[in-house]
């Protein structure tokens, strides 16, 4: 969108503490979500990073609307080079694309090959149209597909959007019922639902209007603030207010089915594998209310308030019936208490005693959600309160319980938190203090602490971080050391965690360290336990066109811990769960000629599990990949690893081959294809068989 309406609207979002977001590692040239999903397999991406950029290669940025916080989500700016954008905006009227910027000297050619993924260009009437599709020769099914538009125009004085996603598939079990009278299983009540079969479903659908001090959304659309402590389901790693990005994704490896007449229990010689479903990772549905008005001319006070009510999905070994719990253990229980009940067997209705196996089951539970934020801010200091309340009801006539794994809270719960920002020239502070409220618990104190010093050509960051065992808020998403025993992501830990970028010009230099501490013992991680992840990456930039590079990263639960056994969160010793990683390797890209790239990266690895916490599996891997631009419309390339690690419980392999071809082309203007063929091979095999990979088309039209 463009106009007098955009251009004020994103001029009034000030976040005048935001810093530009640092990734991990340059981006190059991204053509697809998959080059974005190699970086992140190859170790170059966090997972908060690869988030962000999904969500900037799915939705863009519109440069001549974007907001101050907006420009700092993308790759290769600095904070100084995005307020020099903003001014030139403000002084011209408009900005253009990266061409324009790269012409006017605002950025550098390495910057701008960075931003073109990520930048739209603007008209009276914008959009996209997204369509995918994928399948492998042994489906017996219509291949899932995935079809999301989004549109946005200025009309009448108005800024107007909209957008909606349509998903095929075919692996929902749905309607979920209670089992007719006749059928007894245990002391649970069997539950029954439709056989999985094609459904089509509309994940996300919304529409927006916006004028000058206001903004609202109706449908689908995602909120966060701050440290995203008290709460945040955005992608961006400095949110701030309402977005409407979504993440769709296809897990890589297939899915195994048995043929319908043997049910459940046919031998893994009589399975057969289908190609999984496109999955949507849904936000809030309901309706946000955005307003601004400014105050003495220096500040100005930010409203938003938001109410959501929608059906889950679940997967089907996420709850449980506390009538079928055994009867608990003597003696004081651990922390926190888990019943250790299962799940109850859900069967396929008319078909019994067929039984659904690893299904997902929609429309599971209702969540309903109300919250609200009131901000005050200036170009320098913010400072603001954000809470919500929530409530998970499931809708059948039995009193249904989450499992304490699960990423959900049962009954009332919410959260509401204080934070504020101050910046001084290249300094940042921030702070965010939470207090959260959960029907079984009572709920408890956090803390967030942010410092980050932007000089260049150094980047620099230090969080710490509190969060106390009884602080349970599914909504949170702070940075926090991995829970595999609560669902929860931030809960009973005090960490630090410290990371710097320096951009040298010959050398491009990041390291970042996580350290926690378990403030509370439960599972098998006593209290006190030290946890440590490390990530390292050096590219030296001083022959081109080669670039070597080095990267090294570690992972290590419970350090100094008085028994070996003591290496996870994870409760359940016969899990493939890792106690502790190292891998290290080295490469070099090269660019011997403008329309060909090629990357080679070998290295090793050391990895122990929970089931033999005392033995180190050692391996080791190479990678390959050749793009080339044959002609202005055909881009292919290709991605080869090769892969070797020692045989054992957790490995059903000793040789792994990954063989992916790509080809990417310009059908016509604005019309962009992009098709994938992906092949996994494994050799000593262990037991069982392996069918990863399958093939793929995209078309995107952009307007």
């Amino acid at each position: 969108m463009v106009g007098e309406v955009g251009v004020a609207w994103a001029a009034w979002v000030v976040v005048g503490g935001l810093m530009s977001t640092l990734y991990e590692a340059p981006l190059g040239d991204i053509r697809s979500e998959e080059d974005l999903l190699l970086l992140a397999e190859r170790g170059e991406l966090s997972e908060e990073s690869l988030e962000a950029l999904l969500q900037l290669w799915q939705e863009g940025v519109f440069p001549e609307t974007a907001s101050k916080a907006e420009f700092l989500e993308l790759p290769g700016l600095s904070h100084s080079e995005v307020e020099a954008l903003l001014a030139h905006r403000k002084k011209h009227g408009r900005l253009g694309g990266v061409d324009a910027w790269l012409f006017w000297g605002l950025i550098n050619e390495a910057q701008a090959q960075q931003l073109r993924p990520f930048i739209r260009s603007a008209a009276q009437l914008s959009g996209r149209v997204q369509l995918q599709t994928a399948g492998i020769w042994t489906d017996e099914r219509p291949p899932p597909a995935l079809l999301s538009a989004r549109l946005a125009s200025t009309l009448g004085g108005w800024g107007l959007g909209g957008g909606i996603t349509l998903n095929a598939t075919r692996l929902y079990a749905q309607n979920l019922s209670i089992q007719a009278p006749g059928l007894a299983y245990g002391p649970s009540p069997p539950l029954r639902a439709d056989a999985e079969g094609f459904l089509l479903r509309m994940p996300s659908a919304f529409a927006q209007a916006q004028w000058k001090n206001g903004r609202l959304t109706l449908g689908n659309f995602r909120v966060g603030f701050a440290e995203k402590l008290t709460l945040s389901n955005s992608f961006r790693q400095r949110p701030h207010g309402v977005d409407t990005g979504e993440h769709s994704g296809l897990q890589r490896e297939n899915k195994r089915e048995c043929p319908a007449a043997l049910g459940s229990g046919c031998q893994q010689s009589e399975q057969h594998y289908i190609t999984p479903d496109f999955s949507i990772r849904e936000g809030y549905r309901g309706l946000a209310l955005e307003g601004l008005w400014p105050l003495g001319g220096v500040w100005e006070v930010e409203g938003l308030l938001w109410a959501s009510w929608q059906t889950r999905d679940l997967y089907q070994y996420a709850f449980f019936i506390p009538g079928g719990c055994p009867a608990p253990p003597a003696g004081p229980l651990p922390f926190p208490p888990s019943p250790n009940c299962p799940a109850p067997p859900v069967f396929v209705k008319n078909k019994a005693p067929l039984r659904h196996s690893y299904t997902t089951l929609a429309n599971a539970y209702e969540e309903r959600l109300l919250g609200m934020a009131l901000h005050m801010q200036s170009a320098r200091l913010s400072f603001g309160l954000v809470g919500y309340m929530a409530d998970n009801r499931f809708g059948l006539p039995l009193q249904a319980r989450f499992q304490p794994w699960a990423p959900q809270l049962n009954g009332a719960f919410g959260a509401l938190g204080l934070h504020a920002q101050a910046r001084l020239e290249a300094w940042l502070l921030a702070a965010e203090v939470s207090r959260s409220f959960d029907e079984e618990g009572g709920g408890g104190f956090a803390a967030v602490l942010r410092v980050e010093n932007e000089t260049p050509p150094q980047h620099s960051g230090l969080e710490l971080r509190w969060l106390s065992p009884s602080f349970k808020n599914p909504m949170a998403k702070p940075r926090s050391g991995p829970d595999m025993f609560w669902g929860v992501r931030a809960i009973n830990e005090g960490g630090l965690f410290a990371h710097s970028q320096w951009k040298f010009p010959r050398l491009l230099l990041y390291a970042s360290a996580n350290m926690w501490l378990t403030l509370q013992s439960y599972g098998l991680t006593p209290s006190g336990a030290f946890h440590l992840e490390s990530h390292l990456r050096l590219e030296w930039q001083a022959l081109p066109p080669l670039h070597p590079f080095f990267s090294f990263s570690s992972s290590h639960h419970n350090l100094f811990a008085l028994r070996q056994a003591l290496c996870t969160e994870e409760a359940d010793t016969s899990s493939g769960s890792l106690c502790d990683a190292l891998r290290a390797s080295v490469g070099v890209k090269a660019a011997p000629h403008k329309n060909l790239s090629l990357l080679l990266r070998a290295g090793g690895f050391r990895k122990r599990f929970v089931s033999h916490p005392t033995l180190w599996r050692n391996g080791m891997e190479a990678e390959a990949e050749l793009r080339w631009k044959a002609w202005r419309w055909l881009a292919p390339s290709l991605w080869l690893l090769w892969r070797q690690e020692d045989m054992g419980d957790m490995q059903r392999f000793g040789h792994l081959l990954w063989l992916k071809l790509f080809l990417n082309a310009s059908l016509a203007q604005n019309l962009e294809a992009r098709f994938s063929w992906a092949f996994g091979r494994a050799f000593q095999k262990r037991s069982g068989e392996r069918n990863d990979g399958h093939m793929r088309l995209e078309l995107n039209y952009r307007f």
